[in-house]
């Protein structure tokens, strides 16, 4: 009996015993795999913080490269080709590639897909050296190997000009293709009478595009004035309210706000100290607002620029950024005065918080001190700014919307003051990376390169600095061009159209304006503005391991989008059907659905100065209508109960789409595609191709 129990017993256990060796084993397999796994991911992590470290290095480089480009085409090259044709010189001149360039390299540093097709890649390296540009040894090397290869290519489109042969095209293919679709679209040799009529800035030589003020850009030259009925402001007209004239009433509102005291520091053999100090502001009711809002400008005044060196500040800044989801925006908050000047005070002029809304309350409210003795060491410095500069802290750093207040608030800004682009230096006085709009900094606003709070930091480190003159620009939200909460009744603003073609000549894009065409063209080029969730969240796709710091931001992932349109695809396909519709008076239809996120800037501008109908969810994409042609309507689609926002309505009133140049469409979510197709059909046809 013994015996056979034990037999039995062991018949019974072995089994188990098996089964849960079994167990064991899976398990430590599972354990090795999943370890494995980690290892793995925290491997491709590191190489992925490795890639993203060397591009960050990369571009640091290569953004010099545009300048440097320029410069050896103006020295070596331009200067034997001086006859050539406006339209010749644009053929060679490809400031975009540059700027492509640069987003190849911050795709790659976020961590795309590596193995796909892209310029870069197809970059042939120097004779003697392998180097190709993710296999270079260090970012000079590239560098050396961009220049040759950029030298190169430039000879080849400055021969291909000169003999008349074709030249390649310019920026991403899908721009190459557009062109191709339109053969209408035919660029003169000169500028047009439109040119020099509805858009002179369009038609300037750079020298005076540059040297001019924005003033005498503007007044008395763009015409003619507003039409329709005042919104009921203190301007008393649409001009006054949104017009030239706008901008000569907020100069005549100029007030002292603190008188000087002692003579103002000699430009010449100026002593490390600052005297006869002076500060004017230009305080302002605009129409649309029941706050006051204001720009100073300070004269001889000093500017300690060590909180920007302040570690513990600059964390706190961050941190409150982070931990309030950016409702805290990346600006400092001083806890003692970081300007000084010696002059008096007038009245109560600074008791009154109400007069320096948002960021410019930290710099003056809370940051300014008059000093009365002439003796004191808080008027010395360490060296002297004799350049204008402008402090703008920007509303956000990657939103078209918010960032064009504060494009528009610095060419305002400019206008008021009678400063021009190559006197004028921007001073980025926020914590924010360059984002995607640096273009427009350092080429429309960037007659002096514009510094960012850490170009500050690098350039002047915790030093005191005497400023010439230092302006306090306007704050953001307080842009006249986004201010105004209900419909505005006025139409057609020359300001705005200056700013339009302001920023369009300062990218050099005028030649793809319909102004710089022939004729006015007979094809309609549709523009489908899609609102898509296909990039990763700003902070995380251009942080710069400065102030914004990349590791805190690797747990972002594609930034979910509202206000989409849930069949997009249905959409676009529908669209792309109609391109061989029949439409009135000859016209042909060319549609386009491009999505920005993954465009360089210059493409998008380029895209913008081609389109006849903008069609798209309302979002900040909608601006991108400023730099349409006269005749190109914009349709808004209200998805999601999104119509309470006139935003876009009052932009594209003031930059002259007038009547049914503006469609407003509320409408179900999915959209109704035959009524999508009807709305594009009716514009289409409404577009006055006599016209530009």
């Amino acid at each position: 009996m013994r015996k056979g129990a034990t037999r039995n017993g062991l018949a019974t256990a072995i089994p188990k015993y098996l089964s849960l060796t079994a167990i064991l084993i899976s398990s430590i397999l599972f354990v090795h795999d999943r370890a494995e796994l980690y290892k793995a991911e925290k491997e491709k992590e590191s190489l992925k913080i490795l890639a993203k470290e060397r591009a960050l290095e990369i571009t640091e480089h290569v953004d010099t490269l545009d300048h440097k480009v320029r410069d050896w085409m103006k020295e070596h090259e331009l200067s034997k080709f001086s006859n050539l044709t406006r339209s010749e010189l644009r053929k060679v001149h490809w400031t975009s590639e540059v700027g492509g360039m640069i987003q190849e390299m911050r795709r790659a540093a976020i961590g795309e897909e590596a193995g796909g097709s892209s310029r870069l890649d197809q970059i042939k390296p120097l004779p003697g050296k392998k180097c190709v540009w993710r296999g270079c040894e260090n970012p000079t090397q590239l560098t050396d190997q961009l220049i040759k290869n950029l030298e190169d290519e430039k000879r080849k489109r400055i021969a291909a000009a000169v003999s008349g042969k074709p030249v390649p095209k310019q920026g991403s293919a899908s721009i190459g293709d557009l062109e191709q679709k339109m053969p209408d679209r035919i660029r003169i040799k000169g500028p047009t009478t439109d040119f020099s009529g509805n858009h002179p800035i369009l038609a300037l030589p750079q020298e005076k595009y540059s040297a001019t003020s924005v003033s005498a850009l503007v007044e008395g030259i763009y015409a003619p004035p507003m039409t329709g009925q005042s919104d009921g402001g203190a301007g008393k007209t649409c001009d006054g309210d949104f017009g030239i004239e706008l901008m000569k009433r907020w100069r005549d509102l100029k007030a002292e706000f603190c008188s000087p005291l002692g003579q103002p520091s000699p430009k010449v053999g100026a002593p490390n100290k600052v005297s006869g100090s002076k500060i004017d502001c230009y305080v302002i009711q605009q129409t649309g607002h029941s706050g006051s809002d204001n720009m100073c400008s300070l004269e001889n005044v000093v500017l300690d620029m060590a909180p920007y060196s302040n570690k513990d500040l600059t964390k706190k800044t961050m941190e409150d950024y982070k931990k309030t989801k950016h409702e805290d925006q990346a600006y400092m908050h001083f806890s003692q005065p970081v300007i000084t000047g010696l002059c008096n005070v007038v009245g109560d002029k600074f008791n009154n918080e109400k007069l320096f809304p948002g960021w410019n309350k930290d710099w003056l409210w809370n940051g300014f001190k008059a000093v009365k003795d002439e003796g004191s060491r808080e008027l010395a410095c360490d060296v002297w700014e004799e350049t204008p500069s402008m402090i703008v802290e920007r509303d956000t750093f990657a939103n078209m919307y918010h960032d064009t207040e504060d494009f528009w608030n610095v060419f305002l800004t400019m206008g008021i003051l009678q400063l021009a682009r190559d006197n004028t230096q921007i001073l980025l006085a926020d914590l924010y990376p360059w984002g995607p709009f640096k273009a427009i900094w350092t080429e429309a606003f960037g007659g002096k390169p514009p510094l960012t709070a850490w170009d500050m930091r690098e350039k002047w480190g915790a030093k005191k600095v005497c400023f010439r003159n230092l302006i306090m620009g306007i704050y953001g939200p307080a842009s006249s061009l986004t201010i105004m909460k209900k419909e505005t009744k006025c139409v057609g603003s020359p300001l705005v159209r200056a700013y339009s073609d302001y920023v369009i000549r300062g990218l050099n894009m005028q030649a793809f304006t319909h102004a710089a065409l022939a004729k006015p063209p007979t094809s309609v080029l549709v523009n489908y503005m899609a609102r898509r969730s296909s990039v990763i969240w700003p902070e995380r796709a251009f942080c710069d391991d400065r102030f914004f710091v990349c590791s805190e931001w690797s747990h972002l992932e594609n930034r979910k989008l509202g206000r989409v349109v849930k069949n997009d695809k249905e959409v676009v396909a529908a669209l792309q059907e109609m391109q061989s519709a029949t439409f009135s008076g000859g016209r042909t239809m060319v549609f386009v659905d491009m999505d920005y996120n993954l465009l360089s800037f210059q493409d998008q501008l380029k895209t913008d100065c081609m389109t006849d109908v903008m069609i798209g969810p309302h979002g900040a994409g909608l601006t991108h209508q400023m730099f349409m042609p006269d005749r190109a309507v914009l349709i808004e689609l209200f998805v999601d109960n999104s119509g309470a926002n006139k935003h876009f309505h009052n932009m594209a009133r003031w930059r002259g789409r007038g009547g049914n140049k503006y469609r407003p469409v509320s409408t179900q979510n999915p959209v109704n595609i035959d009524k999508i197709k009807d709305i594009v059909r009716e514009a289409v046809n409404s577009i006055d191709i006599t016209q530009y």
